[in-house]
């Protein structure tokens, strides 16, 4: 197509450059005027030619070599349109989706903000019209139901306010007042002591108790217990009792550990008890109190030297001794409650004597009955010595 066009222009140049003998460039001119207009557009289509051959070559990769064409088939091309209509898709239900949820959120939400809303409103109109009637009716004396209704509420209050004006001047009898649950404790425990002196040191077999006590204050009871205790020991000094003509003998009946002693003590005892905190479940308390003790002191083995009463001038078996005394307490314990009225009870507690005994009395006197003179003895440990003891039990309330 270029070649076509150059050769074109070549036979224009030379009819404009080169005329024939005898004529001359003006009449040349006037007789191919068309042609020398259209040299321009000639000129420049082939100009766009020449281009159009350069920009539509085929591609060269990048070792020289032309690459040929990719095969295009119209099926293919549907198909990529597909793909990139559904990719297009997919992203667009994506984000629906997170925007239905996010209005389900805020309809759920709306839904709660407008129900609390209404019921306010049915609430507010509600008392705004019971107002409203209330009014008109005070105001109107109408006697419909509704009126009377108001109308009656009016007159129970003057009645009421009448017959409080007088209740100041007026005595009645005072109800009687109720147990409550708790105003009413009774316990039962069970434990050991242990007696403790410059001499001895005794261990209980066991010790039972039993109390009452009274609510007087939100923190405070009053109480009223009683215990029993016991535990055995053997004189194991016998042998250095002064008076020893009698030694040998006294052996050969009771036995080189000595005899066995018996001991039991009583008490009764007042005490209050101050509650530190009252939980649900368990109190935690102090407690002090004085108590009257009495106790009995006497040897289980009564076997006699001889058949009489008598050995040497000297008094053997049957020996005993009683006394009494005032004592102090302080203890330290929890109540706890499984239920409303029944619970244990835990209690560690130290008791000291305080006075002289009194209330003696003995079997024989000291002066002819040795073993005797050895009771009372052991007695006096028994009775200044420090006591310590530990119990726990059952409570109830009432």
């Amino acid at each position: 197509m270029s070649c076509y066009y150059g050769r074109v222009l070549k036979v224009i140049l030379r009819i404009i450059f080169k005329p024939s003998e005898g004529q001359n460039m003006q009449k040349l001119f006037k007789s191919n005027w068309l042609l020398v207009i259209c040299l321009p557009v000639l000129a420049l289509n082939f100009l766009y030619a020449q281009n159009s051959n350069v920009l539509n070559s085929d591609p060269i990769d990048i070792e020289g070599y032309v690459d040929e064409p990719r095969a295009v088939d119209r099926e293919l091309i549907q198909i990529n349109s597909e793909l990139k209509k559904q990719k297009s898709a997919i992203k667009v239900n994506k984000e629906k989706s997170r925007k239905y949820q996010e209005l389900g959120r805020t309809t759920e939400k709306l839904s709660d903000v407008t129900e609390d809303y209404i019921n306010d409103k049915r609430d507010s109109e509600e008392v705004i019209d019971q107002y409203n009637k209330k009014i008109d009716c005070l105001l109107k004396d109408a006697g419909s139901a509704e009126c009377d209704r108001y109308a009656r509420q009016k007159r129970e209050d003057k009645v009421t306010t009448q017959a409080a004006a007088p209740a100041p001047v007026v005595v009645e009898k005072a109800p009687e007042e109720e147990l409550e649950p708790g105003t009413f404790k009774l316990g039962f425990n069970a434990g050991a002591a242990n007696f403790s002196s410059q001499v001895e040191s005794l261990e209980t077999e066991y010790v039972f108790g039993a109390k009452v006590e009274f609510e007087v204050g939100d923190r405070f009871d009053m109480g009223f217990g009683f215990s029993y205790l016991t535990f055995d020991t053997r004189d194991f000094a016998d042998r250095f009792h002064s008076r020893r003509s009698y030694r040998y003998n006294y052996y050969n009946v009771y036995g080189i550990d000595g005899r066995q002693i018996e001991y039991e003590q009583w008490t009764v005892d007042i005490y209050g008890k101050f509650f530190i905190k009252k939980f649900e479940k368990f109190s935690p308390y102090l407690a002090a109190g004085l108590g009257y003790n009495r106790a009995n002191l006497r040897y289980t083995d009564n076997d006699q030297f001889y058949p009489g009463i008598q050995y040497q001038n000297y008094q053997f078996g049957d020996e005993e001794y009683d006394s009494s005394w005032i004592s102090a307490r302080i203890a330290v314990g929890s109540d706890f409650y499984f239920t409303k009225n029944f619970g244990m009870t835990t209690d560690l507690s130290y008791t000291k004597s305080i006075g002289n005994v009194f209330n003696r009395e003995r079997e024989y006197t000291p002066r002819n009955a040795p073993d005797q003179e050895r009771l009372e003895e052991l007695a006096d440990e028994v009775t200044n010595a420090h006591i310590f003891m530990a119990t726990v039990g059952l409570i109830f309330r009432f």
